[in-house]
């Protein structure tokens, strides 16, 4: 595998887990939950999108 293979590769997986997020919050997951269960601090969450895009959950997830 060469580097090109590499960032593509790693590009896809970035643009799943923002995808993952995105699932999660319109779950009514908060990005406190979602960066816990990633093992990552809230603000990490909220860097990964321009800023408007994360707003308020819609519903409480138990």
């Amino acid at each position: 595998m060469d580097k090109a293979d590499s960032k593509k590769i790693i590009s896809e997986l970035e643009a799943l887990k923002k995808l993952t997020i995105l699932q999660l919050l319109d779950r009514g997951y908060t990005q406190n939950q979602i960066a816990l269960t990633l093992g990552v601090a809230q603000q990490t969450i909220s860097k990964m999108f321009p800023k408007g895009v994360l707003g308020k959950p819609k519903n409480k997830a138990e």
